[in-house]
Parts: C-alpha cells; structure tokens; sequence
C-alpha cells in the first residue's frame, strides 16, 4: 500500500512543480512595469492611431500631462471617438479626456426591404 501511495505521489509532485515554473517563465508573478512619462504614452497614442486603419485619416490631436490624456479634434463617427479612447487607455493613461467632435451624428439609414409602401 505504500509503495502505491509514493507512485502516486511522485507524478503528482513533478506536475504540481511543473506548473508552477511554467507560471514563472509566462511572467504570471511578474513586477508591474514602471509607469510610461507623458511623453511615452503621447508617443503610443499617436503611433497607435496612424497603425490603425480606422484612425489613421481622422483628424484626432493628443496631449498627455500627468499621465491625463486629452484627445481633440475631429472624429468621423461616434465608434472612433471610441476606439481612441480605448487607445490611450491601453496606452497608460490615467484618464482619458476625449473632448474631439464627432463628425457623422446621424446613423444611417436603414435599407428599404424593396417592398412598395403599404396603403392605409
């Protein structure tokens, strides 16, 4: 019964080892970093937005102080004032203050099914 017990035991001890080095190596107990300067998080901002697809032709303009992003400019729709928020968060901004004006208010509208209108 003991030897059935350690043969058991021993897989079970490698495996609970294991786990616990794979969480070191993925950085799981990692430090925080460092907080990013103004200027560092002003740089991933605007970097971030002219890889962006979506953010690369608007006309969005950021400046950072202490660690406050502050978004302006003009926005072609209520999605990317969004995603520029979301952006600058993602970046290390404290808090993001997004004051650019949304070009497109209206929603569009939706398409007619072709059916003629119905009299009443």
């Amino acid at each position: 019964m003991k030897r059935l017990i350690s043969h058991l035991t021993v897989p079970a001890l490698l495996a609970f080892l294991m786990a616990v080095a794979s969480a070191q190596s993925t950085g799981e107990n990692k430090a925080p970093a460092a907080p990013k300067s103004d200027e560092e998080v002003r740089k991933c901002i605007t970097d971030s937005f002219a890889k962006g697809a979506s953010l690369k032709e608007q006309k969005l303009n950021v400046t950072v102080s202490n660690g406050v992003a502050t978004i302006t400019g003009t926005a072609k729709n209520q999605g990317s004032k969004g995603a520029a928020s979301r952006i600058a968060k993602k970046c290390g901004a404290k808090e993001v203050k997004n004051e650019a004006t949304v070009e497109n208010t209206t929603r569009p509208k939706k398409k007619e099914s072709g059916a003629p209108p119905k009299n009443q």
